[in-house]
């Protein structure tokens, strides 16, 4: 039988095989070295503190290789950390202002690697 089942690995790994023949002969042990760095480059972003009258501009710029993904909350509470399904952050958000009330927007954002 062939090792056709695919093998998943999802950290760093040493993967050691041989090959059989019809006959039961094996061949020398390959290995080879996977290494998988998925820690994310920290995104730069950049905004303005302060109370605002206007509407205000928020720039994400994630490193090529990774994905920003954010939750907020205009309450005054902390919003959850952000996961693989929450939505993926464009290069600027707009926080939007209202005459005569109080907006508070709280940000989390994350940065996840992009694998694909």
């Amino acid at each position: 039988m062939f090792g056709s089942t695919p093998i998943t690995v999802s950290s760093s790994k040493t993967i050691k095989a041989v090959a059989v023949n019809a006959d039961d002969v094996m061949s020398e042990v390959m290995s080879a070295d996977y290494v998988i760095d998925t820690d994310a480059a920290w995104p730069t972003i950049s905004m303005d503190s302060g109370s605002f009258n206007t509407a205000q501009t928020v720039t994400v710029s994630p490193d090529a290789n990774t994905v920003v993904r954010f939750t907020y909350t205009t309450n005054n509470t902390p919003p959850p950390d952000p996961s693989e399904t929450d939505p993926v952050c464009p290069s600027t958000l707009t926080l939007e202002s209202k005459s005569l009330s109080e907006i508070y927007y709280t940000y989390k954002f994350k940065a996840f690697f992009d694998c694909e």
